[in-house]
């Protein structure tokens, strides 16, 4: 068995053993399964041996096995093979077709495992009932810290049965890094996430991006109060979620009451949000100023932010620089396009002096007026904040809040000319059509003398 010629302290001498006892127990319990021996899997083990965390990659779309997909049969000889020892931080099975046989191994696994801290079973066969069965272990469980479970099918069959990763994240107190995205979570298991969150204390990944409904009031109500008293969440990806403006208002108003919130990463991108309701750009707004606020990374893709919430946006912008230079801003807004919407620009031109339809210098900066846009905005740690006027946030509550009257206005004003522009322009047809018919007559007219 070759390894890496490198590895000659006794850390490494270790884990090439481990890797090497690792190999002979997975060749042997397959052997007792009568089945082969998965190649890739004893090519992966190998190569690990010189990683300072090695990592078991069975990656479903790596080029050994795009072709012949991990199953469930394959499943139970390696974990059996784990369970007798193993030196990796972590294991990727994601991108399989693994289904119950895998869940029950993997669940007998993590019961006994006390050395892997990372887990990958995305875009698997896996169900409720699965997921159920591998939750039984993960109870037990205290070293893994991160589980992706995103693009399974976790809906349940009946909507009275209580969610099982719910129910495992109030016992289990060592997962930091739960990824649920594209699982068909059902409303009544958001508002069980939302619920267990309230007192979970290690949680601080959190990803429900694109559940099987739209977030609607119950269940954004529920996240909306999670965040009020959570204190260990920092990043937490609500994309694809189907809320609007009333939602993210209502997450904004609980997390400007939130009295120790650590959250720093807000990922709402292909929602649809506008940033047109007054009572949520004013709740935003107060949130972003506040020196509560912890926020440094706010995502916003493919929203509906066009020409009027975009000045919005910028107004805030404008409003949380306070007095910051354009080279050092407290919110940047980047946009991967090139083309400049006319009111984009001229109400963006105003604030970082650019020329219109050109990026700055840095190239950090880009807006496209096309309807579902990727606005990326980023925020600096609250200690950085810098005073207006050589006053602090609260001296200037009054100022924001005009700014944000403004702002609103003006976007009412910018919809208002987009009204009366379509008015003339269907009056100038209706006219044209009116001309058109009159020529009609004219010739009948003629034809006929």
């Amino acid at each position: 068995m070759l390894f890496r010629s490198f590895l000659v302290g006794r850390e490494g001498r270790g884990t090439m053993s481990a890797v090497s006892n690792f190999v002979d127990a997975y060749i042997a319990a397959c052997e007792s399964a009568l089945i082969r021996p998965r190649a890739s899997v004893k090519l992966e083990a190998e190569d690990s041996a010189g990683q300072a965390e090695p990592m078991l990659r069975c990656n479903g779309n790596s080029p050994a096995l795009r072709d012949s997909r991990m199953l469930d049969v394959d499943a139970a000889p390696l974990a059996k093979a784990l369970s007798q020892g193993h030196p990796f931080a972590g294991l990727d099975l994601s991108y399989n077709s693994l289904g119950p046989g895998a869940a029950a191994a993997l669940s007998d696994l993590l019961r006994s495992d006390s050395y892997m801290a990372h887990l990958d079973l995305s875009m698997n066969d896996l169900t409720e009932p699965d997921v159920a069965a591998l939750c039984v272990g993960l109870k037990a469980n205290s070293t893994l810290r991160e589980l992706r479970l995103s693009g399974n099918k976790l809906r349940p069959a009946d909507d009275a049965v209580p969610s099982s990763i719910a129910e495992a994240l109030q016992a289990n107190e060592g997962l930091t890094a739960v990824h649920l995205s594209n699982c068909e979570l059902s409303t009544r298991t958001m508002v069980a996430l939302a619920t267990v969150l309230r007192e979970n204390k290690s949680i601080a990944t959190l990803d429900i991006s694109r559940p099987l409904m739209p977030m609607h009031e119950n269940a954004t109500a529920h996240f909306s109060r999670m965040l009020n008293v959570n204190t260990t969440l920092t990043d937490l990806d609500l994309s694809k979620c189907g809320f609007r403006d009333e939602g993210l208002h209502l997450l904004a108003t609980e997390l400007l009451h939130a009295d120790a919130s650590g959250l720093n990463t807000l990922r709402a991108c292909g929602n649809q949000i506008r940033l047109l309701d007054k009572a949520c750009v004013e709740s935003f707004a107060k949130w972003l100023t506040s020196r509560k606020c912890r926020l440094q990374t706010l995502l916003l893709g493919a929203n509906q932010l066009r020409d009027e919430g975009t000045l919005v946006l910028a107004d805030m912008r404008l409003d949380l620089m306070g007095g910051a230079t354009k080279a050092d801003p407290y919110l940047r807004v980047m946009q991967d396009g090139v083309e400049l919407g006319h009111h984009e620009a001229q109400a963006l031109n105003n604030y970082f002096s650019l020329p219109l339809g050109e990026p700055n210098k840095t190239g950090s900066f880009f807006v496209k007026s096309e309807p579902k846009q990727n606005y990326e905005c980023y925020l600096p740690p609250p200690q950085n904040q810098k005073l207006e006027n050589g006053h602090g946030p609260a001296q200037n509550s009054h100022s924001r809040a005009q700014n944000i009257q403004d702002a609103h206005s003006r976007a009412q004003n910018i919809q208002n000319t987009h009204s009366r522009a379509q008015n003339i322009q269907n009056a100038h047809s209706r006219a044209q059509n009116t001309q058109n018919t009159h020529n009609s007559v004219m010739f009948v007219t003629s034809a006929s003398h």
